[in-house]
């Protein structure tokens, strides 16, 4: 699985590679808002990029 962020300037990209995973999205999608998490938390990633669900 990888994706970049932030959306609108991307500066970062994840790869997040589980052998015997499955899907993506369940395996490789938790282990990357850990580490989406931990960039924001460390200032890498400003929060005002964050997208809030309605």
């Amino acid at each position: 699985m990888t994706s970049y962020a932030p959306y609108e300037n991307p500066q970062y990209v994840v790869v997040v590679l589980i052998e015997h995973g499955k899907s993506g999205s369940n395996t490789g999608g938790p282990m990357l808002l850990k580490i989406y998490q931990k960039l924001i938390d460390l200032g890498y990633i400003d929060k005002k990029f964050l997208k809030r669900k309605t």
